[in-house]
């Protein structure tokens, strides 16, 4: 019998028709549509009779780890600010699991507040709920104030208690920064700075003079704001008096060149902290090159502090914090901190933190955001993909074990054995062939089709087809062509070649010569050859809209998850904004709508009357 698994954006794990769910450290929908039970048995050897409605157990995994241990040893999930007191405690925002995490003097890391889960809820830290927590700040007191940038808020721990500060207004905070008694705020979404008193009250626009502002900080004095200005590739002061904005590095141009003040150039600045004189400015190119730069307050020059070029131990460093003759690097990327020798950065080392998204293998393994699930023929193993790897755990024991690619994202065919790794990015879909010797992955970022060799020894990536645009995070409209595999060009457009924009999801069909895959960002759904990478349409007009119908005549908007039924005659895909399941035939390139009408939200009914909430797989 054959399944389909849907993945649907909500906060609640429902079960529909089968009474069965299935969590790890994912929310999964089993939607029996047309076939029946057996997913649960089959994949992971639970016997359906131990469910009962509405039972929810973890399989793999936990939230977060590390509390109680050095900070060498704690996981953190994509944090985007850190902020040391003056006793060398450190408090950090971490982001992604929702939390305030602290490290003490003696490098042990506890939970300041927060459950892990995402909400807003106020009172005893413990019960706390945030958001995509983003930035951090302290005063002199002590008090944490939080840039709760999912909630659009700002929250205040204090006293073993968690507030709300300031509750509307903001659009993706993403710094916050403490003078004396006021708290002046990143209003990254709103383009500007603002500012209200540490004890709430009016919140106050400084100025709108800013683009996508991050971090904060400030002169000795506290009379000027210094901003890490996005949006416009550079680094500004402030007055907080009158909101002045005046530019202290950067042209204003994305680019890389150090110089003084307007002739220096920035791509994308993040974090920033001032050491007397000087400001330490985080800069990236936003693929492999990551920098620490400083300028020098009186002259304006700008000079390169560290760099890494090859995203090995620096990916996306974000915010800065000095402390005792160290500068102290939140690389996001890898959910580490590394600490710099002020006097010479050659002398660095990891302060805190194991690579991101809980990496761990092994019996008790960590998994981090997996994306996509699919069992080998021989019942032995599930491999999943996340973090840019392609990882697999025993269904007897559930111990993990890693298969192919590196926490980096990026593009690189081969195996893991060499000095740079094998690389994807953003691996979202993935299928293996009946046999097993071969896995397919759609490499999302990649705009590519990869094929992987499990017989191999070590086991090594191909392209199947595409090319264009890496490690593009859906920023380049990569086209779309129908073609062949062609030599990696990384330009669009070539004759003959095929062009993909953020495939999603892919499915192998039984005969294991051909790949459906949903061309998401060209809202069309494609067939790969796999022996020579030859591509043709199956069904979409390439407009986002809705629309059955036959081959270019049907419309899909955003199609994502995608499966096959066991005779190969239909594909039933998961098209997330039209919050519905459409079916095609495959002969025929006919689409039908099979659940949903449209209408965003939750409602158990007959198919074409249920309502479903952006599906995905």
């Amino acid at each position: 019998m054959a399944w389909l698994i849907f993945l649907f954006k909500c906060d609640i794990i429902e079960e529909v028709k089968t009474k069965i769910t299935i969590k790890i450290m994912m929310r999964k929908v089993v939607v029996s549509l047309i076939f029946g039970i057996g997913i649960v048995s089959a994949v992971f050897g639970v016997p359906v009779s131990q469910a009962a409605y509405g039972d929810v157990t973890t399989f793999i995994g936990k939230p977060y780890e590390g509390d109680g241990g050095q900070a060498v040893d704690a996981y953190f999930d994509f944090p985007d600010d850190v902020v040391a007191d003056g006793s060398g405690n450190f408090y950090i925002a971490d982001t992604y699991n929702n939390v305030i995490r602290k490290i003490d003097t003696a490098g042990i890391v506890s939970t300041v507040a927060g459950t892990g889960s995402a909400g807003l809820t106020n009172g005893a830290t413990a019960s706390a709920e945030f958001y995509l927590p983003r930035g951090i700040a302290l005063d002199d007191s002590g008090n944490i104030y939080i840039a709760d940038a999912g909630n659009n808020v700002i929250r205040k721990i204090s006293g073993g208690t968690v507030s709300t500060l300031v509750s509307s207004g903001l659009n993706t905070p993403l710094g916050v920064h403490v003078v004396g008694s006021t708290l002046y705020i990143s209003d990254s979404g709103n383009n500007a700075i603002k500012y209200v008193s540490v004890s709430g009250g009016t919140v106050s626009t400084l100025t709108t003079g800013v683009s996508d502002p991050r971090k904060l900080a400030s002169s000795a004095d506290g009379s000027l704001l210094y901003v890490a200005d996005n949006g416009s590739s550079r680094v500004l002061s402030v007055t907080t008096s009158g909101g002045a904005v005046t530019g202290v590095a950067g042209s204003g141009t994305s680019g890389y060149a150090e110089g003084t003040a307007g002739n220096a150039q920035f791509q994308n600045v993040w974090g920033i902290v001032r050491d007397d004189n000087t400001l330490y400015v985080t800069d990236h190119d936003g693929f492999v090159t990551d920098r620490i730069r400083t300028i020098n307050l009186t002259t304006g020059a700008t000079s390169l502090f560290a760099a890494d070029q090859q995203q090995a131990t620096m990916i996306y460093p974000g915010a800065l914090v000095t402390h005792n003759g160290q500068l102290y690097a939140l690389m996001t990327g890898l959910g580490t901190i590394h600490g710099f020798q002020l006097s010479d950065a050659t002398v660095h080392s990891v302060y805190a933190g194991k690579e991101r998204f809980q990496n761990r293998t092994g019996s008790d393994a960590l998994m981090g955001r997996p994306l996509d699930m699919v069992p080998a023929p021989d019942g032995t193993y599930v491999y999943f993909s996340e973090n840019n790897k392609i990882r697999k755990f025993n269904k007897a024991t559930g111990a993990v074990t890693h298969v192919i690619g590196d926490t980096v994202d990026n593009y690189r065919e081969g195996s893991d054995v060499d000095t740079l790794p094998m690389r994807f990015s953003g691996p979202f879909g993935i299928t293996v062939n009946s046999t097993g010797t071969r896995m397919y992955v759609a490499d999302r970022w990649n705009n590519r089709i990869r094929g992987v060799n499990l017989e191999a020894s070590p086991v090594n990536a191909y392209l199947i087809t595409g090319a264009g645009g890496i490690n593009t995070n859906g920023t380049q409209d990569n086209g779309y062509q129908e073609g062949i595999k062609c030599a990696d060009q990384l330009t669009t457009g070539v004759s003959g070649c095929a062009y993909f924009k953020n495939p999603a999801g892919i499915v192998i069909d039984p005969s294991n010569a051909y790949l459906y895959v949903t061309d998401t960002g060209n809202n069309r759904v494609r067939k790969v050859r796999i022996s020579d990478g030859q591509t043709s349409l199956v069904a979409g007009s390439g407009d986002a809209g809705f629309a059955d119908g036959t081959g270019t005549a049907a419309k899909f908007n955003k199609p994502f998850g995608i499966a096959i039924d066991p005779t190969g005659k239909y594909l039933y895909v998961a098209d997330t904004n039209n919050q519905r399941i459409r079916k095609i035939d495959i002969a025929t390139s006919a689409v039908t709508t099979v659940i949903g009408t449209g209408t965003n939200g939750y409602l158990d009914a007959a198919p074409l009357t249920a309502v479903l909430s952006f599906p995905e797989y």
